[in-house]
C-alpha cells in the first residue's frame, strides 16, 4: 500500500511544480532567482519522490510467502518525508500568486459585459485575462481555498501522527551498521 501512496504524492509533486511554473511563466515572474529557487525546490521534491519509490523497487526482496516487495525502509522513510515537505506546496503557489488570488472574477463576470475589462486588465504575460483568471481560479483552489486546507491537512497525517510515525521510524531502523563505521572509525590508530 506505501508503495502505492508514495506513487499518489509524486503525482501530486508534479501538479504542483507544474501548476508554480505556469503561474510564474503565466505572469513573467520565472525569471527571478527567488522564484527560481522556489521551482528548483519543487523539482527537487518531485525527483526525490521517484528517487524513493525508484530504490524501493531495485532492492525489492522476496517476503516469507514468496511475493517481491518494494524495500520497506524506502518507503517508510518517503512516507515520513512527505508530509512536512508537502507543506511547503501551498505556500508557493500562494507567494508565486500574490494579490492574483483576490477578487477573482467568476465564470459568469467572464462572460458577461465585464470582458472586455477581464481581457484588458487581467492578462497575463502569455496568457488572455480569461485564462489567467482560469489558472489563478486553480492556483486558488490549490492554495487558500477550504479544499487545499483539507488537503494539507490530510496529507500531513494520512499515515498518522508524524510524531508517532517517526518514533516508529527510529525504533524500526537499523543503524547498527552505520554506528559500527562510526565505531571503527573511532577506534583506528594509524
Amino acid at each position: 500500500m506505501t508503495h502505492q501512496v508514495v506513487t499518489r504524492t509524486i503525482a501530486k509533486s508534479e501538479f504542483f511544480l507544474g501548476l508554480a511554473s505556469e503561474l510564474a511563466d503565466s505572469i513573467g515572474i520565472d525569471g527571478f532567482q527567488h522564484i527560481q529557487e522556489d521551482i528548483a525546490e519543487l523539482i527537487i521534491d518531485v525527483e526525490i519522490g521517484k528517487a524513493l519509490v525508484r530504490a524501493s523497487e531495485a532492492d525489492a526482496g522476496l517476503n516469507e510467502a514468496g511475493v517481491m516487495l518494494p524495500k520497506w525502509t524506502t518507503l517508510n522513510a518517503a512516507r515520513n518525508w512527505y508530509p512536512k515537505m508537502a507543506q511547503r506546496f501551498p505556500q508557493i503557489i500562494r507567494k508565486f500568486s500574490a494579490s492574483g488570488l483576490m477578487a477573482l472574477p467568476g465564470e459568469a463576470d467572464v462572460n458577461s459585459e465585464a470582458r472586455a475589462d477581464i481581457d484588458l486588465y487581467l492578462q497575463g504575460k502569455t496568457l488572455t485575462g480569461p485564462e489567467r483568471v482560469r489558472l489563478f481560479k486553480l492556483a486558488f483552489d490549490a492554495s487558500i481555498s477550504g479544499f487545499s486546507g483539507r488537503q494539507s491537512l490530510y496529507e500531513y497525517f494520512f499515515f498518522g501522527d508524524p510524531v508517532r510515525m517517526a518514533s516508529a521510524l527510529v525504533n524500526t531502523y537499523d543503524r547498527e551498521p552505520v554506528r559500527a563505521r562510526l565505531r571503527e572509525f573511532l577506534n583506528r590508530t594509524d
